[in-house]
């Protein structure tokens, strides 16, 4: 529940402290159009994505607008809203900022957490301490010889060290008057199993304080330099630490969002300091956990397309299968994913030191959307070497097309049954998925066209008839162009469409007309009303019987023209080859026969 604090209070520490200063921070200001004698401040909006500034503050009256997207507030909603901070929260970080101190009433109210917050902070400052010392050579070396990490970087993210012994923390906390209970309640002690006292949870690894969007120090991670163990350990779940909400150095990747930098998300810490290293800041990583929900959403307000930065190999595949599915729900054009898939077996550190920084960098202008990795893990799921196999490709496209936000399903749908043409995946001219055809030079014989036109009309008129029949349709051999590109767009049309919606035949003629299709659309349903009387009352079995019937003299016609062509080949070449093709023309032919009887 929001408090109630005085207005007198309020007021006074949003006159002390500035909201350029406080917005500055995520975005970059335009100089162009910014008036700063009036203070006046343009950019473009940190709420939501666009590529011409929109987003206006008022320095003298302490207020921001966006034109966009309709968000305003003053600088205490601003960390409300953008960087998701209770309201308490919110006045005490810009309370701290100006120096100013907090009334009483909130002091008392509810949990405080500040002595945690005071005990994390000391534990850095001594685990950085430490890691001077003759006691931490080994760990020195390690960060130098096997990280390549001067003592610069090492600074730079506060990277410690955690003695050996298993008390040096907990005296040194007691001795800055840290009670044991608050240091426990801190994750950083734990009380013996067996017997008096408390020990340190970290010991003997080389140290990574991890901070929340604020920049407080709320948990550390381990590493470890020798001896048994597991490699890495976290601070356990506390009043002021859930992993499911913190990334590593996000705190510092936010803080270079004016820069336009993308921000990768990697594995690790280590990660994260090689890629700080090698020039690329806006990098973090999750706690030891998968990418969750709140991480996602916590990405998507500083920039709309992070970059997934996975391993290649089967683990880092099914990681982001995970991470796909987790995603997809929440998308929208403001907000995606990309990725960048390493060689298998190697890290950013290990991608680093053998190609360079530049290297990296190509990786980075050359990630993957999302639909293109949808396309590739669908894709390299199973060998597609048989027709069931290929067949399980559409299907599973098309329940990932089902799966995507109603906004974008469509271009989702066009992008994969593009990829499908193009791949060889979704035959458009081969009946049975087996005979493909030959360009025509000539124009196809009125009675083609004005079959084609039925079978698009009919589509047209009465989607409602054909949803799950979308390989059917795709395997009907069409031999004019307009028709083609008709039953490419029914076909994306259809795809995207949910599968508990009622299909409507005037959406779909809608869609048709607004993609330029108008002329095509109308003749189309006037040959499908000419030659089947009141189609669009018909029952969906009676609409099927008239489309096998069409659709299997069409059929024909491509077998007719196929055997055509290979008794031509054959009276040029006599070979085994082309007369065993002769005979399975034939066969399919003869399975034809009485499936195009005359229509009543």
């Amino acid at each position: 529940m929001r408090l109630h604090l005085d207005r007198d209070f309020l007021d006074r520490l949003r006159q002390h402290v500035s909201i350029k200063e406080i917005i500055g921070r995520d975005v970059q200001w335009d100089t162009r159009k910014s008036n700063t004698a009036k203070g006046e401040y343009w950019a473009c909006c940190p709420f939501h994505s666009e590529k011409s500034p929109s987003f206006k503050i008022d320095e003298t009256l302490g207020r921001y607008y966006c034109f966009g997207c309709q968000q305003k507030g003053d600088v205490i909603s601003y960390l409300t809203d953008h960087d998701q901070l209770s309201f308490v929260d919110a006045v005490s970080s810009l309370a701290e900022k100006a120096g100013m101190a907090m009334p009483e009433q909130v002091m008392q109210k509810g949990p405080r957490f500040d002595d945690l917050y005071k005990a994390c902070e000391l534990a850095m400052q001594f685990f950085q301490a430490e890691l001077k010392g003759s006691a931490a050579k080994h760990a020195r070396i390690y960060l130098v010889r096997s990280r390549g990490l001067d003592p610069d970087v090492a600074a730079h993210f506060s990277i410690g060290y955690a003695p050996s012994s298993g008390r040096a923390l907990v005296e040194y906390l007691v001795g800055k008057a840290i009670s044991l209970e608050v240091a426990e309640k801190a994750g950083l002690i734990a009380q013996r199993k067996h017997g008096d006292g408390y020990y340190d949870r970290f010991r003997d690894r080389v140290m990574f304080p991890i901070h929340d969007f604020r920049g407080r120090v709320v948990a550390f991670g381990g590493r470890l330099i020798s001896g048994e163990g597991p490699k890495y350990i976290n601070s356990i779940e506390t009043p002021i630490f859930h992993k499911k909400n913190v990334l590593y150095n996000l705190h510092r990747a936010r803080s270079v969002a004016r820069e336009k930098m993308p921000i990768l998300v990697v594995e690790g810490y280590m990660d994260c300091v090689a890629l700080h290293r090698a020039g690329f800041p806006r990098v973090v990583a999750p706690m030891g956990t998968a990418i969750g929900d709140e991480h996602l959403q916590a990405l998507w307000k500083l920039v709309p397309k992070p970059i997934i930065c996975l391993d290649g190999d089967r683990a880092g595949q099914a990681a982001a299968e995970r991470l796909v599915n987790l995603a997809i729900p929440s998308i929208g054009v403001d907000r995606t994913l990309s990725f960048l898939v390493l060689p298998s077996g190697q890290d950013p550190d290990d991608f680093l030191r053998e190609n360079g920084s530049s290297a990296f960098a190509a990786l980075i202008e050359n990630a993957q959307s999302l639909a293109s990795f949808l396309w590739d893990l669908e894709l390299q799921k199973e060998a597609l070497e048989t027709p069931e196999a290929i067949a399980g490709l559409r299907h599973r496209l098309r329940q990932r097309v089902q799966s995507i936000p109603k906004s974008l399903r469509n271009d989702y749908a066009k992008f994969f049954h593009e990829r499908l043409l193009s791949h060889d995946l979704l035959p458009v001219n081969q009946p049975a998925g087996k005979y493909v055809e030959t360009p025509q030079k000539r124009k196809p014989p009125p009675v083609i066209i004005g079959r084609e036109d039925c079978l698009m009309g009919m589509l047209v008129l009465r989607p409602d008839c054909f949803q799950g029949f979308e390989e059917d349709i795709a395997e009907l051999p069409i031999f004019t162009q307009g028709a083609q590109r008709l039953k490419n767009e029914i076909l994306s049309w259809l795809m995207a469409v949910n599968f508990d919606d009622p299909l409507d035949g005037r959406a779909l003629e809608g869609h048709l007309k607004a993609l330029g299709h108008e002329d095509a659309v109308q003749t189309a349903q006037a040959s499908a009303k000419g030659l089947i009387s009141g189609i669009e009352t018909l029952e969906p079995v009676d609409v099927h019987a008239h489309w096998n019937v069409i659709a299997t003299r069409q059929r024909k016609h491509a077998l007719s023209k196929r055997l055509e062509e290979l008794r031509a080949e054959f009276t040029k070449a006599p070979s085994e080859d082309i007369l065993e093709k002769i005979k399975h023309v034939r066969a399919d032919m003869a399975l034809l026969d009485g499936e195009d009887r005359p229509m009543a």
